[in-house]
């Protein structure tokens, strides 16, 4: 249930179909990447995107929930609300060794599988299971449902406002300097790292990529419904390869979201290396980098406001406007 993405381990998937011929596995959500090497098996069912009111009935019909992701650095971090959904069904969770879902496990309720191998024995125990686990897992469910986690920040947070105003605080000058005292090479550390991270962020050129996903996530966006193209180095390879992305999804119309001084180039190169698709410019509305500090009481704009490296953003969009016409990128 969720995205059919490249963090799914379909190596696994495929040796479940194949090591359960007689049981059919079933795949909700929207496929985001290439799917073909399990075309060959016949008891594994893409359903599609599905209504939110619609899954608790897939689940109803299924045996075992699973959640086969893959391990690598995207998904040490991950813990699938799905998890809490399947057991709100009462069903049993097959999963891979996710370090967060290791640690959200404390009572044993999901199945854990560290290697293929473990994975198909457990799917194999949980088939079998004892019914009166399923009791368990609802109320493991109940247990971290939002009101109740919700409730779980509220008491955290009473009880720090309770210690700061019983003058558990009041002498905070003097803790502050012993704490100062006793790492102040923490601190060192610290700064260094600040200064690492501003350049990796300001001065790399690829971190746009997870700053926008980043950023996007926080949004709402689902993780699984995130695409990176993290190999260009420029605007046209970023069209270029996301032109790519496209094709391989059979996408034909996007949204292509960019700064307003940006916009033009980006959109010419669009239509120069992706003329077949519909694009919908829609530059960013709104800016601090981009704000002029708004108009007189006539309605004039307020030129004096705008500020000099402003000026070089479009000199430099309209020297490599010039530049890419002359690479034949526009």
């Amino acid at each position: 249930m969720g995205g059919i993405h490249r963090h799914l381990d379909l190596e696994l998937i495929g040796k479940i179909a194949a090591v359960f011929p007689q049981g059919t596995v079933l795949l909700l959500g929207p496929v985001q990447t290439d799917v073909s090497r399990l075309a060959a098996f016949s008891n594994i069912r893409f359903e599609g995107k599905k209504e939110f009111s619609e899954l608790p009935h897939y689940i109803r019909e299924c045996d075992v929930c699973m959640v086969p992701y893959a391990l690598n650095d995207y998904t040490r971090t991950v813990l699938p609300t799905k998890i809490n959904e399947y057991h709100a069904m009462g069903k049993p969770v097959v999963c891979t060794s996710l370090p967060e879902v290791r640690a959200f496990n404390p009572d044993q309720l999901i199945y854990i599988g560290a290697t293929h191998d473990e994975f198909l024995a457990h799917l194999q125990s949980a088939l079998k299971e004892d019914p009166s686990r399923e009791r368990a897992r609802i109320q493991s469910a109940r247990n971290n449902s939002w009101p109740v986690i919700i409730d779980r920040m509220s008491v955290k947070i009473n009880e720090a406002l309770q210690r700061k105003k019983n003058g558990a605080s009041d002498k905070w000058h003097e803790i502050f300097v012993e704490k100062y005292r006793r790492s102040r090479l923490k601190i060192v550390k610290a700064g260094l790292m600040a200064v690492l991270l501003w350049g990796v962020i300001f001065y790399t050129s690829m971190s746009e990529t997870y700053i926008m996903k980043t950023l996007s996530m926080s949004l709402g966006v689902p993780f699984e419904s995130i695409i990176l193209e993290d190999q260009a180095k420029n605007t046209y390879e970023n069209v270029s390869f996301s032109n790519q992305l496209l094709n391989q999804f059979g996408w034909q119309k996007i949204i292509l979201v960019s700064s307003p001084y940006h916009m033009r180039r980006a959109s010419l190169v669009f239509n120069r290396v992706a003329s077949d698709k519909e694009i919908i410019c829609s530059p960013v509305p709104d800016s601090t980098f981009y704000h002029h500090g708004g108009r007189d009481k006539n309605g004039g704009r307020i030129w004096k406001q705008i500020r000099p490296k402003q000026l070089r953003a479009l000199l430099h969009e309209h020297i490599a406007i010039v530049y890419y016409w002359l690479k034949g990128y526009i």
